[in-house]
């Protein structure tokens, strides 16, 4: 082994299995696969040991197979497939593999499961997560099928660059299918869900370097489709733009794992690289099962790697094994295997030289030669068909592709007068939305500074009276939330902080945008001070209060003195759809005196908006100064959770 082989080398990821299950023949399942895979086997550069019955269930048969990875370095695999007995599942085989690297397993490696030829169509894992080459698009159309992306076209993702096959979804069932297999605990393979490639997401060059055919699986998802399969899984809903990364289940907390990524994650170069080590290390902590558990004993048992388990001598230096080419057994060709053909990247080399006989043959009459060569002629005409086959379908699918480059290039430019437009549009859009921020912001102030020049003068008309609400007015603030809270919960006694959680206030310290939530919130509590000083002065001496005094907003948008804020911050209420669902409801109720209500939680829908951009903070309240003489203070902090933000 090399010095920097070695250095890459991973003790944790030099073997790692997978199994699951694909679709063969119904008249002769395990036969017509060994017949396709040694097909393969032979196609590639990959050498083979013939295929043996594994003597531990009827109808199952076991290779091993050795090759060498640019990455991985010399890799020795077993592979065992057996028909999968049950009513109902004719023509079903369970296949597991075992595979040990020289050099450690990466993601820069090829898989063995692509290499060994059972990754593509039909091809699951146990839980039904699909096993491809490259990403898959999940999509809506009229039925489950399996097509090439170079000749999708759909309105959900228009300009989709081809990625690689299309799962498409379009029931209820089907959507149901992915979702259990995304819950399943019997899921060996980490997938990542996330949205179509674009100029703000991953390209297609990246998800292709994230697939790692039987560890993980990449779906790109439709708008309905994502949408889909939140409402099946509320708890792991795929966010807008971005990706979600469903861990390996392989452990009942490893469902716990899942990474989020939002747009700006997607953006960062090497956002994907941890996950092939999630995904291998979920694999290497579990023991193989089924299949993968019979390749496991077949490869412990191999030579080469029996050969490196034993001690060696202490002056002999450490080589990398070799494996010297064996024979493979000649099958029958099966054309009903529902398997696909073997990917560009493996590369075709010539049959190896059959080994010299140890005595020479018998001299040849020319009869048998001119019937050898009549057979070899007959070979390579029908070798040169297939070529000529090959040749007319990529010379069809170039046209194809060029016409639609053709009706693309005719569409841009059919709409760049649109573009331009939508361009100005949002030039003239920014430039406005800042105009507003800025009449927004002397409108602040101009209600501020009428408020307190109104309590000035309320203060002078009482007859020389020292108005007791006038100290409760001043320009300066804390430094921080809790600090904030600490000063209006000494200084205005009808607010009740008691229950109130600071840590939510807390984050807000730590934007930008602090110093400026700090100063609308002093004005706010000042503004709700004034507004309970008010209503109780009225009720204390008898005297209903008027319309002015009926709400908060009422007080707000009557200039009463002492109102500092503006009444288009307030909400008395929340919108329907946040009042009805039972999560964001929840979301809103908060700790009270049990005087205010005997459960010691409340609903509290009337809301101060600190700010209209995100985290867009918000204060929520309860007005009981009728029965309780007071204001319960019930939530500071980022926006809650609701059908517009969620």
């Amino acid at each position: 082994m090399s010095a920097p082989a070695a250095a890459v080398r991973s003790d944790r990821f030099t073997r790692l299995w997978m199994r699951g299950e694909l679709h063969s023949s119904p008249t002769d399942p395990v036969g017509a696969l060994v017949s396709h895979l040694t097909e393969e086997f032979d196609a590639a550069d990959v050498t083979f040991r013939p295929w043996k019955p594994t003597g531990t269930a009827d109808r199952s048969m076991a290779t091993t197979a050795s090759w060498r990875d640019p990455v991985a370095g010399l890799v020795i695999a077993a592979l065992v497939v057996g028909e999968r007995a049950g009513p109902g599942e004719r023509g079903r085989v369970e296949w597991g593999c075992s595979a040990f690297a020289d050099h450690g397993w990466s993601g820069a490696a090829d898989s063995p499961a692509a290499t060994l030829a059972v990754a593509g169509a039909g091809v699951r894992d146990p839980s039904g997560v699909p096993v491809f080459a490259g990403p898959v698009i999940a999509a809506d159309a009229p039925n489950w099928t399996d097509l090439e992306t170079t000749e999708l076209g759909t309105s959900e993702m228009p300009g989709c660059p081809p990625l690689g096959r299309l799962i498409v979804m379009a029931t209820a069932d089907d959507h149901e299918r992915l979702t259990r297999a995304l819950a399943d605990p019997a899921r060996t393979t980490g997938v990542l869900i996330t949205a179509a490639p674009g100029p703000a997401g991953p390209t297609p060059d990246e998800l292709a370097a994230t697939v790692w055919p039987g560890l993980c699986t990449v779906v790109v998802a439709s708008a309905r489709a994502r949408k889909s399969l939140a409402r099946r899984l509320p708890q792991r809903p795929v966010p807008v733009g971005g990706a979600r990364w469903f861990a390996p289940a392989t452990r009942a907390e490893d469902a716990a794992r899942d990474v989020v990524f939002s747009k700006a994650a997607l953006r960062r170069l090497g956002w994907s690289e941890p996950l092939f080590e999630n995904c291998a290390t979920a694999c290497v902590r579990q023991a193989p099962t089924g299949p993968a558990a019979e390749a496991a004993v077949i490869l412990d048992e191999h030579p080469v790697l029996r050969k490196l388990a034993a001690p060696r001598d202490a002056g002999a230096p450490a080589q990398a094994p070799s494996l010297p080419a064996a024979p493979s057994l000649p099958a029958p060709r099966r054309p009903d295997l529902d398997l696909p053909r073997r990917g560009a990247h493996h590369r075709k080399r010539p049959a190896p030289p059959k080994p010299p006989s140890p005595a020479a043959p018998p001299e040849r009459s020319e009869q048998a030669e001119l019937a050898d060569a009549r057979a070899e002629l007959t070979r390579l005409r029908d070798a040169h068909q297939r070529l000529r086959e090959q040749h007319r379908q990529l010379r069809e699918k170039h046209q194809r592709a060029c016409t639609q480059v053709t009706s693309l290039d005719e569409q841009l430019q059919q709409t760049r007068p649109q573009l331009n437009l939508l361009a100005d549009l949002t030039a003239e859009n920014d430039t406005l939305s800042a105009e507003n921020q800025r009449l927004s912001a002397e409108r602040d102030t101009a209600v501020r500074e009428r408020g307190i020049l109104a309590n000035r003068l309320a203060a002078l008309t009482r007859a020389g009276q020292a108005a007791p609400d006038a100290a409760v007015i001043t320009d300066t603030v804390p430094g921080s939330m809790r600090e904030l809270l600490a000063q209006a919960a000494d200084r205005y006694p009808l607010l009740d902080f008691t229950r109130l959680d600071l840590d939510p206030s807390d984050r807000l310290d730590h934007h930008p945008k602090a110093d400026g939530w700090r100063r609308k919130l002093a004005d706010a509590f000042t503004s709700l001070h004034h507004y309970a000083t008010a209503k109780r002065r009225c009720l204390d001496d008898g005297r209903p209060p008027g319309p002015d005094l009926a709400t908060f907003y009422a007080f707000l948008t009557s200039g009463h003195p002492g109102a500092l804020i503006s009444a288009h911050i307030i909400a008395m209420s929340e919108s329907d759809m946040s009042e009805r669902n039972h999560r964001y409801r929840q979301a809103r109720t908060f700790p009270v005196d049990p005087g205010t209500d005997p459960s010691g939680r409340a609903f509290m829908g009337a809301h101060i908006k600190l700010d209209t951009l995100a985290p867009a903070p918000r204060v929520h309240f309860l007005d009981v100064l009728a029965d309780r003489a007071k204001i319960h203070i019930g939530y500071v902090g980022e926006h809650l959770p609701s059908a517009r933000t969620n």
